[in-house]
């Protein structure tokens, strides 16, 4: 089964007065100001679309869906632009849709214990407004100061405290949804609990903009924990840092994160920062988080886990239990795919998820790819949920080599994380770069099933196309 996929139409002055009449001047057409928009971090690019708008309210995003359906035009929705696998950057040019100025905190409600908003707000920003009322909405991912709570709905993004926490879809209770046609509809609420017919909400996130655009979402938020510990675990032992976890899990202790990162992950922020790190040596580093309502508690949770460690063969245990200490330590992490990229000059970044208790089976045999292959392959993330994210770095190839190979290597990346019971992505999602490996992750029936579901959404494939699955022809 194809998807439909009808002639798109260019934005030619007759609709563009229509375009202007819905959103007023909140709009861009000077090819120099649009090519912006053409890209994400990705760092692949696209054709530069007709036209940016920047609407303002919902109604204003239904006026623009009802004029694209119309005149069969592509609307590719953007938040920040910090997706990974080019589902932000508009491959049939059309319009594009920036939500960036829908950044409204509109309600905290701390009687239910929720949160709304629009879709364009930082998640930084909603976290630290959430916090002034000792509140927390825990999904972090790593581009948390500049990603939108929108595209994180879009893309279900999940972050370091995924393990203990969840991610965006167990947060999200409901959504206010601007179809194609430009017909506006709500689901879920302000409900801790709704079956209530088929979960269309829980369809909607994580669809990567290509059932309906996004333009207010109520959340569900959390006391924020009184106090944290980190630690910094160095091993001189690869295997003694993997075989660690299955002992964190038998002690009963839920850290709120457990990250895991390869010695080349030092090495390489040391060249981005030009510094030495302390544990330069280690081969292998553990990052856990504990955080709590009760300091005692914590401090035993940690000097247990940090016994554990131990009889593990860790080479220290660096305790942070003040803001200064454990900042440095997050500075760190969140600079990681940075030093990679500064390191290998090209990088692309694979987020593939097996069972936890298989990720020392899968990062063994990563290495036996690295080396079949003459690829460098990183790996590093989060090691308390199963998510790896694997770093493929171009470094000494040549470029004929690099582009010849790459498919291979991650076709069997993607092969070995299914073969552990894993998939292909865990919070990147599938966009561009993964569409042509989609049906071997999820079998023939559920893709074809998926196909469906967008059809049914998006009669004339207006709406992100190109983004999760293959289109027949090309405009």
């Amino acid at each position: 089964m194809q998807i439909n996929h009808f002639p798109y139409n260019k934005v030619n002055n007759e609709i563009l007065l229509e375009i202007r009449e819905a959103v007023g001047d909140h709009l861009l057409t000077d090819a120099d100001a649009v090519v912006n928009f053409t890209s994400d971090e990705s760092k692949l690019t696209s054709i530069i679309p007709e036209i940016v708008v920047f609407p303002q309210t919902t109604e204003e995003v239904s006026k623009i869906m009802k004029i694209a359906y119309s005149y069969s035009i592509p609307v590719t929705p953007r938040g920040a632009g910090t997706n990974v696998t080019g589902a932000a950057i508009p491959i049939y040019g059309g319009i594009v849709m920036s939500l960036e100025k829908m950044n409204k905190l509109l309600e905290i409600d701390k009687e239910n214990m929720m949160a709304v908003c629009e879709p364009g707000i930082i998640n930084i920003t909603l976290q630290n407004k959430l916090s002034e009322h000792n509140l927390f909405y825990p999904p972090d991912p790593a581009s948390v100061n500049s990603c939108t709570i929108g595209g994180n709905v879009a893309q279900c993004a999940g972050g370091m405290k995924a393990v203990k926490y969840g991610v965006t879809k167990d947060y999200v209770l409901g959504l206010e949804v601007v179809l194609t046609t430009g017909e506006i509809i709500t689901l879920g609420g302000k409900l801790r609990k709704n079956v209530t017919g088929y979960d269309i909400l829980g369809l909607l996130i994580g669809s990567e903009g290509t059932l309906g655009v996004i333009t207010k979402i109520i959340l569900k938020v959390l006391p924020l924990p009184r106090y944290k510990i980190d630690l910094w675990i160095p091993f001189s032992s690869y295997t003694d840092a993997l075989t660690f976890l299955p002992k964190i899990y038998q002690s009963q202790y839920v850290p709120s994160v457990i990250e895991f990162l390869e010695k080349d992950c030092i090495k390489a922020w040391e060249k981005l920062e030009k510094k030495k790190h302390q544990y330069s040596n280690a081969q292998a580093h553990i990052i856990i988080e504990l955080d709590g309502n009760h300091l005692e508690m914590l401090e035993k949770e940690s000097t247990d886990i940090a016994k554990l460690a131990e009889d593990n063969n860790a080479m220290d245990i660096l305790y942070a239990d003040t803001p200064a200490l454990q900042n440095k330590i997050w500075e760190i992490r969140r600079k990681i795919s940075e030093a990679l990229r500064f390191i290998g000059g090209k990088k692309v970044s694979e987020d593939i998820v097996v069972p936890p208790s298989e990720i020392f089976t899968f990062m063994k045999k990563l290495k036996v790819i690295a080396k079949e292959t003459g690829f460098k392959l990183i790996g590093y993330g989060h090691l308390g949920d199963g998510n790896i994210h694997v770093n493929i770095l171009k470094c000494s190839l040549t470029e004929t080599m690099w582009k010849k190979n790459l498919h291979e290597v991650i076709t069997r990346i993607f092969s070995l994380a299914i073969s552990l019971g894993g998939t292909i992505t865990g919070e990147h999602g599938i966009g561009l770069t993964k569409k042509e490996y989609l049906q071997e992750a999820l079998g023939d029936t559920n893709y074809l099933l998926m196909r469906k579901i967008k059809n049914l959404f998006d009669p004339k494939n207006i709406l992100n196309p190109g983004k999760i699955f293959k289109l027949s022809s090309r405009r």
